[in-house]
């Protein structure tokens, strides 16, 4: 038991008196001038809300994958930087479920997607952190909806009823703001959450992965449980919070020095 002992001694010896041998060089640019400049992003992003219904058991929950586009700026100051932007972004779900039901005696089951998305402009504002092209970030966004809708599709799962029909697909456009018929769930166009990630920057190009967190309820809580939009499958007392990932490149124009 002393040999192996003794041997880590005599290593850790070793590297202390010759640091070269195992030296892992990390430094941090001392920060300069503040420099600005812009650029174009884009990229996609998979999202989904977190709370299913209660009236529906989902099989399996499939991310919705939208994309993201816009401008962006940043503000350096040395490996230090706040990069804001302005972006349109899609988020939302797409679930599948099978439901089983009785008709006329019989057991049946349909196979139901059901699909919400809602078109955002979002205002992300991060801070950078990069150290070797590596990038730690994180920050807050706001978002306004722009415009949205639900749909939802199923078809028959074995044996169908006389008479049944399947395949027809119901889609209704969202509406924004309280007040609307029992057969459209009322959201709100207001969202914010926070996002952190990683990315890789090199030169003017830089790649980012992060996660967004939705802090806010995008649906109103309904007066009544039993008025629940059945084309989302969500009941109105329900908290839905936009979660997912996002992907996306930015090439910035420019560095100038502010003065």
């Amino acid at each position: 038991m002393k040999t192996p002992l003794l041997f880590t001694g005599l290593l850790a010896a070793g590297l202390l008196t010759h640091p070269a041998v195992a030296q892992i060089d990390i430094h941090f640019q001392t920060p300069g001038p503040l420099k600005l400049r812009y650029g174009l992003r884009a990229g996609g992003l998979s999202t989904r809300t977190t709370t299913p219904t209660q009236y529906i058991v989902y099989d399996g929950q499939a991310h919705l994958y939208g994309y993201q586009g816009g401008i962006a700026a940043e503000a350096a100051w040395g490996w230090l930087a706040v990069q804001p932007a302005l972006v349109y972004t899609q988020k939302g779900h797409l679930y599948d479920a099978v439901t089983p039901y009785t008709y006329q005696g019989g057991q049946y089951k349909a196979r139901r997607r059901d699909e919400l998305r809602i078109n955002y402009l979002e205002l992300p504002i991060n801070l950078v952190a990069t150290v070797h092209h590596v990038q730690l970030l994180a920050g807050p966004y706001v978002a306004w909806a722009l415009s949205g809708y639900t749909k939802q599709w199923s078809v028959a799962e074995g044996a169908t009823p006389p008479g049944a029909t399947f395949g027809t697909v119901y889609r209704d456009d969202l509406h924004f703001g309280r007040g609307h018929n029992y057969r459209v769930v009322d959201y709100r166009r207001f969202d914010a959450g926070l996002n952190a990630g990683l990315g890789y920057q090199v030169g003017p190009a830089q790649v980012q992965l992060t996660y967004a967190l939705g802090l806010t309820d995008f649906d109103y809580p309904a007066p009544d449980p039993a008025n629940r939009n059945p084309y989302s499958g969500y009941s109105g007392n329900t908290i839905n919070k936009h979660r997912g990932w996002q992907l996306h490149a930015t090439y910035f124009f420019g560095g100038k020095q502010a003065e």
